[in-house]
């Protein structure tokens, strides 16, 4: 980034979108990490021009960004991002903030003693976004960098990117990073007509909430839009970090139903609470309301709404209890 575009039209789609990330995936997220990849200002600028207020962030964010741009250059005040508001506050920190990206062999420099935290975003300000075949330099970060850092964060931990559409369509400028995010089990891009936020992390829990967030978040917005990426599978049940999900013993039995039918059926396996109000079953995500059974439905059960719903955990808040 550049410290000279600080509070335009890209800030507040930005910190509106990481506010959000970090104040709505739910209570496991608890700390943003911002990894500027500063460069030096623009001799003749062009970018820039378009006032923050063109975004339609929320009250709050607004009046960060117009701070950012009244306040004088340096990076400080984006730590407030985490206190705007009260009952939902987070931690924010700054790798680097004086120190620039540098080409050639001095370049792996700037990631020297940067942070790894838990249950944490880490956020990637390139000028440009991902590297490319013929997009090279201080401007892009690059896969090397970003699989270095994937692989050192917890599974608690995913990382957002912040990427420029060039004078290409979106459905090319995604399809390429996606196919070069190879070392990635989930990614997913929220983007509007010129930049794109891309979420990736392992397969576990934690970026799959942040993706689930970030598409709620377009869904408000009709000049926003998520797109997935990447889907490998969810992370094993007994992954580094099992704090992030909520694991049912392995014998315990339930019984489902489907259509008009209720069918008996004994499960054995582990069932996850994954992302917001979505369970995983046997392989697939039910995503709407359920009911739970910890025992055997018999075929006259006098349910009559013939309701394909499927829930393995009684802990959800959105099931119903009749």
């Amino acid at each position: 980034m550049k410290l000279q575009y600080l509070g335009d039209y890209r800030d507040a789609f930005k910190w509106d979108l990481l506010h959000w990330l970090c104040s709505t995936a739910d209570s496991e997220t608890t700390s943003l990490l911002f990894v500027p990849l500063l460069t030096p200002d623009d001799p003749n600028p062009r970018d820039g021009q378009i006032p923050h207020h063109r975004f339609m962030a929320r009250p709050e964010v607004q009046q960060f960004v117009a701070s950012l741009k009244n306040t004088s250059r340096g990076l400080g005040s984006i730590t407030d991002l985490g206190s705007l508001e009260p009952t939902k506050q987070f931690s924010v920190s700054i790798h680097a903030p004086d120190r620039y990206v540098e080409p050639g062999r001095r370049r792996p420099d700037y990631w020297w003693g940067i942070d790894h935290p838990s249950k944490s975003v880490v956020f990637l300000d390139p000028d440009n976004g991902f590297e490319t075949k013929t997009c090279k330099g201080t401007k892009w970060v690059r896969h090397s960098e970003v699989k270095s850092l994937l692989e050192k964060l917890p599974q608690s931990s995913a990382v957002v990117v912040y990427q420029h559409r060039p004078h290409l369509k979106w459905e090319n400028v995604l399809g390429d990073i996606s196919r070069n995010l190879h070392y990635t089990g989930h990614a997913s891009a929220t983007y509007d007509s010129s930049l794109a936020f891309i979420i990736i992390g392992n397969s576990g829990p934690a970026v799959r909430r942040l993706s689930q967030a970030a598409k709620c978040y377009a869904n408000q917005d009709r000049s926003v839009f998520h797109e997935l990426l990447i889907d490998n599978g969810a992370e094993p049940a007994d992954a580094a970090d099992g704090s992030l999900c909520c694991m049912l013993p392995r014998s315990k039995t339930f019984a489902v139903f489907s259509r008009k039918t209720p069918i008996p059926v004994v499960v054995t396996l582990q069932y996850l609470l994954q992302l917001h109000r979505i369970f995983r079953y046997d392989g697939s995500y039910v995503i709407k309301r359920a009911r739970v059974y910890t025992g055997w439905l018999v075929p006259q059960s006098t349910f009559h709404d013939y309701c394909p719903r499927l829930l393995a955990s009684w802990r959800t808040a959105c099931r119903s209890t009749d």
